[in-house]
């Protein structure tokens, strides 16, 4: 079956515009007007870009090196992200297990 542009979209919360696989690319008007099927898919698994609204590091920030985390940073940067805070999760004896960084995009 052929579908708008023999494009699948992303249906993911992605807010990198940019990426050609955006939900936004889709043209609603034409695709009614002319009846054509719209593929979707989350890509936000295996997709390089992906920049959710609410992002975080998680557990495995640690894990990083300093290249990756700067490259974290900077794809947080791109996305406009204007909130930033940490998050603890306290163990069992009052000891820190997990520390996330969590970026948020303020509602526009």
């Amino acid at each position: 079956m052929l579908c708008y542009k023999d494009i699948t979209f992303c249906e993911s919360d992605c807010v990198n515009t940019e990426c050609f696989r955006h939900k936004s690319k889709v043209d609603h008007e034409e695709t009614r007007r002319r009846k054509i099927a719209v593929c979707y898919s989350d890509f936000s698994k295996e997709c390089e870009d992906y920049l959710p609204d609410r992002y975080s590091i998680g557990e495995s920030w640690h894990d990083l090196d300093f290249i990756g985390l700067k490259n974290w940073i900077e794809k947080a940067v791109k996305a406009g992200y204007d909130k930033a805070y940490t998050e603890v999760n306290w163990g069992y004896y009052n000891d820190i297990e997990d520390i996330f960084i969590v970026l948020e995009r303020g509602k526009q």
